[in-house]
């Protein structure tokens, strides 16, 4: 898809708790957007899908900020899905992000994601990751508050 054209006047608003919202800017383009990457999205590499979108000339101008999600010490899987992704990705992307500790896994879907735009093409000066975390901190976290919790949002736009 081409654009000749596109709204500057659009605010981005993600919803999610725990899952990792992810910003996305083309230099030369100008294009903008942003993706609710829980572990599905990640598992579907719905990063790649949105940068495919955006059909940049070059993957060395586009931009990419995590926004705040779960943290890999609060974010306990099970085995089976560990070994979906052990089964899907390489083998040096699955063992930088995930942590196995007294028997239980761990995942780190920030730094899963990071490595996986690396392997993809993306510059390393271009992706902004954070040290934040939804559980741990003030924000809404379903693994903590079950069906207490809320939502967080966070905003992009381009200011003109």
């Amino acid at each position: 898809m081409e654009y000749d054209h596109f709204n500057k006047n659009v605010a981005i608003l993600p919803k999610y708790a725990d899952c990792l919202p992810i910003f996305i800017y083309d230099e030369e383009s100008k294009i903008f957007g942003a993706v609710h990457s829980g572990w599905k999205g990640t598992y579907q590499e719905i990063i790649k899908r949105a940068i495919e979108k955006i059909n940049p000339k070059s993957l060395s101008t586009i931009n990419i900020l995590f926004g705040i999600g779960i943290s890999c010490e609060n974010y306990k899987v099970g085995i089976e899905f560990y070994e979906q992704f052990r089964n899907k990705f390489p083998k040096e992307i699955v063992e930088k992000t995930f942590s196995i500790k007294d028997g239980d896994f761990y995942f780190n879907n920030q730094l899963f994601n990071y490595y996986l735009l690396k392997d993809y093409g993306v510059k390393e000066d271009k992706i902004f990751l954070n040290n934040r975390c939804t559980f741990k901190e003030n924000f809404h976290s379903f693994r903590r508050d079950k069906e207490l919790s809320g939502r967080n949002g966070a905003i992009m736009f381009m200011e003109v």
